[in-house]
């Protein structure tokens, strides 16, 4: 594209003095002005020059108090935002809303050790287990390990989600860890060290388990061996205790478990004996378990007569009318 070209001239007036004049053309208007000197008439041609490039280039003259280079940045960042929706005004209030400094960032460290010494008070007024806040020193410990050196700010779901995920856990293993990672996030929030919290863009591993036979019946089968198991190391520490007087360093631990299996169990038996009021606790007994071995006998028979019901206990849904989501069948 050619630009708008203005010549200086020099000429003799009516008056036979000596004059100087810019002539030419400006966005298609005839520019013809004379000055006394040739200096004047060369100051007048570069600033019509300017203004030609400014009207081709969509340029203008603005009076501003921005230094240049903070011009400039103003203008890449609206060249940037050319093809969005919202202003440069508010892109600016939600970073100035969401972005912490450095500076003014809570290190991922600092932050633990605070919310570790919060439930280290609760402990002492009786508002957690000995076993609980085991438990929270120890998770708070490897994740302060794992992401040594970040800002609490700096943990976000694409982080998180392998640290749950790490030693290929379990589902129990992994939502224990997030359980316990979300709590200490919770407080992280209230202690404005973040703006939102990461967890909640970081799901339960429950979805593909719950919506497919063959993992929930190894699921099932997995439980059922660790229960086993647990309930071995149980009446183990019962014997040391009884026999020998000794109360061993997991003890405390193990007591937790049992009182969650009993309190657990109780509530099964009393769910039955409400929904069946000919059943004493003998049958009550008997019902479960023989509940439990028909589930997991129809997982692998035939997931399509399961109901919500009887895989969600505590479901509001208790019409058989409500088949299992039919995705489990699907996916046989």
């Amino acid at each position: 594209m050619s630009h708008p070209t203005f010549l200086v001239s020099r000429f003799k007036n009516r008056n036979g003095v000596f004059s100087w004049r810019v002539d030419g053309r400006l966005n298609g208007v005839r520019i013809r002005r004379n000055f006394k000197t040739q200096e004047e008439a060369a100051a007048e041609k570069a600033a019509l020059e300017i203004k030609a490039l400014q009207l081709a280039s969509s340029l203008h003259a603005v009076t501003t108090t921005l230094s240049t280079d903070q011009v400039h940045e103003a203008e890449t960042a609206f060249r940037r935002l050319a093809d969005r929706k919202r202003s440069l005004s508010f892109y600016v209030d939600f970073a100035l809303a969401n972005h912490c400094e450095p500076e003014q960032q809570k290190p991922l460290a600092g932050a633990v050790d605070a919310y570790v010494a919060t439930k280290v008070h609760e402990h002492g007024r009786k508002l957690i287990s000995p076993s609980q806040l085991i438990t929270i020193q120890r998770h708070m410990k490897v994740l302060k390990k794992h992401f040594l050196g970040l800002a609490v700010a700096e943990l976000t779901p694409a982080r998180l989600t392998p640290y749950f995920q790490r030693g290929d856990a379990c589902l129990k293993t992994y939502n224990n860890r997030r359980g316990v990672v979300s709590t200490f996030l919770k407080f992280a929030e209230q202690q404005e060290w973040i703006t939102t919290n990461p967890i909640k863009k970081v799901p339960y591993s429950v979805w593909k388990t719950y919506h497919n036979p063959t993992c929930l019946a190894e699921d099932f089968r997995a439980s059922k061996e660790r229960l086993t198991w647990h309930v071995a190391r149980i009446y183990r520490t019962r014997n040391q205790l009884a026999h020998h007087g000794q109360e061993p360093a997991q003890a405390r631990l193990l007591l937790d478990n049992l009182h969650f299996y009993l309190s657990t169990a109780i509530s099964r038996f009393l769910t039955a004996l409400k929904d069946n009021p000919a059943y004493g606790m003998k049958e009550a007994v008997e019902y479960w378990k023989n509940h439990s071995d028909q589930v997991y006998h129809a997982l692998g028979t035939s997931p399509h007569s399961i109901t919500v019901s009887e895989i969600l206990t505590k479901s509001r849904i208790r019409t058989k009318a409500c088949p299992w989501p039919q995705s489990a069948v699907t996916s046989l």
